[in-house]
């Protein structure tokens, strides 16, 4: 085993400006030994007037962890590529938000920042195509390690949404656990950080995660806890709700930590999405 630890986590949380009298600024991180993983959400920056949200505009001393959301999959070449070179790097004036993120780190030194790769707009089939081939597996593996050690990043956050469902194919559980055991493989020697962004339905939980073998490799487990009810469902309820309508009622953050599996949970941890 790589002595790793899974932690489940809850979107969304709301954070103050101040803390005991003092600014956060002034602090060079979370005083409350708890993990705070932040999604900075690169597509923010597009938003119109006040919801528009930069790299600027993130207190890094919020969070222990920063993940740069995200990367994407070249399906032709089954490597790790950037979704939006203008944000993402330096060539041709662009906004170089890679290394921008990672040089946070030199004024909080506790931080951790990744990058995650996929998210909704990625689909899930290309995912399900590379996971499913061992020499694809095999070229995206080693093409995320030249990544992680040209960028500076810490880790990678696999954000893949669905493993078998959205076009996915129900081959994808066992794909997805031989996909994540090959990145941990290859992440030891580093010390590079891996976790997942997982699904926190029940239909997807089932279909899609194998948790009590995704938790001898990841170091966190990331639980979407948020958009259980929408316009999709006719269901006027909370976003994120903490429990259910009724005991039957899995579409909760209780339900979906609950998770019948030999998966330990050692400890909580929060998350904000900017």
């Amino acid at each position: 085993m790589f002595g790793s630890r899974s932690v489940f986590f809850f979107s969304l949380f709301a954070m103050a400006a101040i803390l005991d009298g003092q600014t956060l600024d002034d602090l060079p991180g979370p005083t409350h030994g708890k993990v705070v993983v932040c999604y900075v959400a690169t597509w923010a920056a597009y938003r119109p007037e006040l919801g528009k949200f930069e790299l600027d505009n993130l207190d890094p001393g919020l969070c222990t962890h920063l993940v740069y959301s995200f990367a994407g999959l070249d399906e032709h070449a089954n490597i790790i590529k950037s979704l939006d070179p203008w944000q993402d790097l330096e060539k041709d004036y662009g906004k170089n938000g890679f290394k921008r993120l990672v040089a946070l780190k030199q004024r909080y030194p506790h931080l951790k920042v990744t990058i995650a790769i996929g998210g909704w707009n990625e689909g899930s089939l290309k995912y399900s195509l590379m996971a499913e081939d061992p020499e694809k597996r095999s070229k995206f593996v080693k093409s995320v390690m030249l990544f992680l050690d040209m960028f500076k990043f810490d880790g990678l956050d696999l954000d893949w949404e669905y493993p078998a469902r959205r076009d996915g194919r129900p081959i994808d559980k066992v794909n997805y656990v031989s996909l994540v055991k090959e990145l941990k493989e290859a992440f030891e020697p580093k010390g590079y950080i891996l976790t997942a962004a997982l699904g926190a339905g029940k239909e997807t939980m089932d279909a899609a995660y194998e948790l009590s073998k995704l938790s001898r490799y990841l170091d966190f487990i990331h639980m979407m806890c948020y958009d259980y009810h929408g316009t999709w469902d006719g269901v006027v309820g909370a976003n994120a709700p903490l429990t259910g309508l009724s005991q039957e009622d899995v579409l909760s953050i209780e339900a979906s930590t609950n998770v019948r599996s030999s998966c330990r949970l050692n400890s909580g941890a929060t998350t904000t999405e900017h």
